[in-house]
């Protein structure tokens, strides 16, 4: 065949083959192509529960994807898992994929702390990150958190609130339980039972809780083996309180304010007060003698001045056996029995004898009163004192006009002379002006004012006091009574239990053998310390959840010791 024939034959037959492979690419398709494999990794997608709870772990899927979101199977990376819990998750510190993971692992994660959480996955190595949101509630209640004050007076109400807290001390809302209280302190006043209710939202508020006894004491709330604490200091109320009138310094606060409250003005322990219209006096236990207010008279001891606004000590004795106030001059028995007076000597009320000048004197601290150290009871009045001795002798000086002593014959008696011939008697009280009450040893009550006058006959006395406008006394049934130089013996409600009372200007203190104060009486400057200027007929309680041990009225103000 020649040249040109053979040219077209291999002509035909090259448009014969594309002819019948257009033919089979029009029946048959066009053939498959060959995929391409996943890219490398560019991002990490983390998926994680929409809710856990604290404390229980939980899983979490880390997947490595690339570009177009197709999982990289072929990632290596090592990635770590971290969250912005604070309380210490459980998270893995770093994880190498290998190829069996086929870029997709699962983690174990554990939170803590309640509330909405971000977890992050991050590829170490490369910038490959990815997060998940998970929202972490309480677990069930495993402690109470107990919180209030961590001081407190005895006796003064406050309030606690108890929280419910799961192991990480997230607040357990769903807590239902029931909780009881205790304490260390066996006086204390506590809450009853309570069950929590979904209203309490894990959180409940208690108040009314009262303790009593002084020094560290422990609250404790208890649902079976729940249990939470509080210590709370109970400080201790020792000291000299004083309330009511505040003009002249009396109440030795630093000030001249009234008070319808008692503030404490000394601390410690103290063994005995006194007080008078203008003036206050304080034993302390270690028998030093303080004393405050007006001292225009030289009455308060400390030396020349006309007042103090804060205790100051009288002397430098520790041996002061007790102490009486008059209305401008100061009696005091030494331990050693010796007795002695400060203040106004006008009419001779300190007993030390005649000026040795033509005018009257006043002593700005202590005088020895005589010699004698015999002296066992004492008491200072307006413008005279009487004081008993160990022998059970009477004795009275300064102005006996009318006669405070029982002696008609008036006129003033410069040094301490012998009423009557009795050698039974006990104890004294003046602190009017014309009269003193006293006790024999035989428990009888006597008035004297121009003559002795038996009172409450019959009945036993164990107790006396005499005020300005009347006086007070208890007999050994515990009773409480009021009478005067014109009124008769009235007793004072239907209470027994009364130990020691004192009668001021115009109103009354009383202790009872549980150790509470109570008054009665006027009350214009707060003198009766309930916190009004409201007067009160019959006796209202003082100084609630104080344990009280002696106090004394003044004319308008009181004094008092709690332990």
């Amino acid at each position: 065949m020649g040249v040109a024939a053979a040219t077209s034959v291999r002509r035909t037959l090259t448009v014969l083959v594309s002819a019948w492979a257009l033919v089979a690419l029009v029946l048959l398709g066009a053939p498959p192509s060959v995929a391409a494999g996943p890219g490398p990794a560019t991002t990490l997608s983390v998926r994680a529960p929409a809710s856990a709870t604290a404390g229980v772990a939980f899983t979490v899927t880390v997947t490595a994807r690339d570009s177009a979101g197709h999982i990289a199977t072929g990632y290596r990376g090592k990635v770590t898992l971290t969250s912005d819990d604070p309380r210490n998750p459980t998270l893995h510190s770093g994880y190498a994929f290998t190829a069996t993971d086929k870029g997709v692992h699962t983690f174990v994660a554990t939170l803590r702390t309640a509330g909405a959480h971000t977890l992050t996955a991050t590829g170490t190595g490369t910038t490959l990150t990815g997060t998940a949101r998970t929202t972490v509630t309480a677990a069930a209640a495993t402690r109470f958190a107990v919180t209030g004050p961590t001081t407190t007076d005895p006796g003064q109400p406050f309030t606690v609130q108890v929280v419910a807290k799961d192991p990480w001390f997230n607040y357990a809302r769903t807590y239902r339980g029931t909780i009881t209280f205790t304490s260390t302190d066996p006086a204390a006043t506590l809450p009853a039972p309570y069950t929590f209710t979904a209203t309490d939202n894990g959180v409940h508020t208690f108040p009314g809780l009262v303790l009593r006894s002084p020094g560290p004491r422990t609250l404790t709330a208890t649902d079976t083996t729940i249990t939470g604490t509080l210590t709370v200091t109970v400080t201790s109320t020792a000291g000299v309180y004083t309330w009511g009138d505040g003009q002249t310094g009396v109440l030795g606060d630093g000030t001249t304010a009234d008070r319808s409250l008692p503030v404490r003005v000394l601390s410690g322990e103290w063994a005995d007060v006194e007080t008078s219209t203008w003036s206050d006096f304080a034993i302390r236990a270690d028998r030093t003698l303080w004393g405050w207010g007006n001292d225009g008279w030289g009455q308060v001891g400390t030396g020349p001045g006309y007042g103090t606004l804060l205790p100051r000590q009288v002397g430098t004795q520790a041996d002061w056996g007790v102490v009486a106030a008059g209305y401008q001059h100061t009696m005091a028995i030494r331990t050693n029995g010796s007795l002695w007076g400060w203040g106004d000597n006008e009419y001779y009320a300190l007993g030390t004898g005649p000026y040795p000048g033509p005018e009257p004197q006043t002593q700005d601290a202590p005088v020895k009163v005589g010699t004698d150290r015999n002296w066992a009871s004492i008491a200072a009045g307006l413008f005279h004192s009487a004081g008993v001795r160990t022998d059970g002798t009477l004795w009275g000086w300064g102005a006996n006009d009318p006669g405070p002593f029982g002696d008609p014959s008036g006129g003033t008696r410069t040094i301490p002379f012998q009423v009557g011939t009795d050698t039974d008697w006990a104890v004294v009280s003046s602190g009017g002006d014309s009269h003193t009450v006293a006790l024999k040893k035989d428990g009888t009550m006597w008035m004297l004012m121009d003559a002795a006058v038996q009172l409450g006959a019959g009945y036993t006395w164990v107790a006396i006091d005499v005020g300005w406008s009347f006086d007070v006394a208890i007999r050994s049934d515990g009773t409480l009574w009021t009478f005067g130089p014109f009124t008769p013996l009235t007793q004072v409600g239907t209470d027994a239990g009364w130990v020691r009372a004192s009668a001021g200007g115009g109103h009354g203190l009383a202790l009872r053998a549980d150790g509470s104060l109570w008054a009665w009486g006027a009350n214009d400057d707060g003198q009766l310390g309930d916190g009004t200027t409201t007067a009160r007929p019959t006796p209202v309680q003082v100084g609630l959840g104080r344990q009280w041990v002696d106090a004394a009225a003044g004319f308008q103000h009181s004094i008092a010791i709690a332990k």
